[in-house]
């Protein structure tokens, strides 16, 4: 799952700017976007000053950044998204969302950098069992008083509001608050694997398209065919001895409980045909 731009802190700040907005330019091209908008490539430019002169700021209070790395444009599929940079650390993950020329703290954006970091809490292979720090950075916001929440495994409860020029002060916040934490990000955690299911609407299309279960979700999840044939069984024997079952399918967020669900009605109607009755899905999934 690469970001467009992943270097450690150090290699970052020498980095000229044009030569990451090169990188910025390129990986937007692969990732399958036609064209670029003057606008985009202003945002980045004014984005790498701020985020340099800021983290400049805090390594002269000598702070030691140089396991840090800094992540920058950060695709997330599931939700159609980037986040635009993160600070990955030994003892946290920080998902910050930078909003360049923003005056106040909107809500909206506050339940943005917090989704953020829920997703890769639940998709991506190497955020679960870390703490997961979500930051909203409006660069012309009022100056408000920083509040670092207890950090422990998984998303803090709330997100650290950071304005106008309040960057350096919260890096420098920051390294205080995780010296004492145990290291428990990997090195390696930008190459974890980012594995989101499909939405609903999503799984429904693939399975009628004729594609089964295995090809439209993550491909380590070999069981989700054996449970949904599974179920399916149990349906016949509830028809055949007429009894009601009630049956309960388990799993981590994103495992494909969801997907099973509609794989099961599928199967039972393209087997049973007439005999299936009338079949209801329900999901409470957002999608």
């Amino acid at each position: 799952m690469p970001a467009y731009v992943d270097r450690g802190v150090l290699d970052f700040i020498d980095a000229p700017n044009r030569e990451l907005i090169s990188d910025l330019h390129q990986a937007y091209a692969s990732d399958g976007f036609v064209s670029q908008y003057t606008s985009q490539s202003i945002a980045w430019e004014v984005s790498l000053d701020l985020i340099k002169t800021g983290l400049q700021s805090a390594i002269a209070s000598m702070i030691d950044v140089t396991e840090w790395r800094i992540l920058l444009e950060l695709p997330l599929y599931r939700l159609r998204r980037r986040v635009d940079f993160l600070l990955v650390t030994p003892q946290a993950l920080t998902v910050i969302e930078l909003k360049v020329g923003e005056d106040q703290f909107l809500s909206s954006d506050r339940w943005q950098v917090e989704e953020y970091a829920l997703d890769l809490r639940d998709f991506h292979e190497f955020s679960q069992g870390i703490p997961i720090l979500s930051v909203l950075w409006c660069t012309d916001a009022p100056t408000e008083s920083l509040h670092l929440p207890v950090l422990r495994t998984g998303v803090t409860d709330a997100v650290v509001k950071v304005g106008r020029g309040q960057f350096s002060r919260f890096v420098s916040g920051f390294a205080s608050h995780i010296a004492a934490l145990p290291r428990t990000v990997r090195e390696d955690w930008s190459r974890g694997a980012y594995r989101p299911v499909p939405s609903v609407i999503e799984a429904a299309t693939s399975l009628f398209a004729g594609h089964g279960v295995e090809e439209i979700t993550r491909r380590d999840a070999a069981n989700l065919e054996q449970a949904a044939e599974a179920i399916v069984s149990l349906i016949r024997q509830a028809r055949d001895r007429k009894r009601r079952f009630l049956i309960f399918l388990t799993g981590v967020p994103g495992s494909g409980k969801t997907l099973a669900g509609l794989q099961v009605v599928h199967r039972a109607h393209e087997s049973e045909g007439r005999h299936s009755g009338d079949v209801v899905y329900l999901s409470g999934n957002t999608p």
